[in-house]
């Protein structure tokens, strides 16, 4: 059944034209019981198997139930995240100028990057006296 690396095919023909086979030789009642018994062990043999595959069918049917449903799960995961991302992109730019405009009529401002008033609005707005004003513009400028 099993070679030796290093021995050659030509070798093993050589061998096996050499030897007769047992089984040939043995008498007629003999090889019949034997083959009884091959054919018993080779029933149990092929009934291990059908065996032996119905389980292995019944573990592949539960992976790839278990696979199908993690695979949705994957699907789902990804929705949940990617879904209120697009709705953000596609409702907050209005919302936002919307906000933007209530706060503009509020204040009376307009909003933009920088501020719209200069610092000597702001040295109004301060309850400062005279001498501070002067430093405080000394000091900023």
């Amino acid at each position: 059944m099993f070679r030796h690396k290093a021995e050659s095919s030509s070798v093993s023909k050589e061998a096996q034209k050499d030897k007769t086979p047992v089984e040939c030789a043995a008498p007629a009642p003999l090889l019949s019981g034997k083959v009884d018994i091959e054919r018993q062990d080779l029933r149990e043999l092929l009934e291990k198997n059908l065996k032996w595959s119905q389980i292995i069918y019944e573990q592949n049917r539960k992976i790839n139930h278990k696979m199908i449903w993690l695979a949705v799960a994957g699907w789902l995961r990804f929705l949940i995240i990617a879904v209120p991302i697009v709705l953000a992109l596609w409702y907050l730019p209005p919302f936002i100028s919307r906000i933007q405009t209530s706060v503009q009529d509020i204040t009376g401002n307009v909003i933009t990057g920088k501020p719209n008033y200069s610092l000597e609005q702001l040295m109004q707005l301060l309850p400062l006296g005279d001498a501070e004003k002067a430093q405080l513009k000394a000091i900023l400028k």
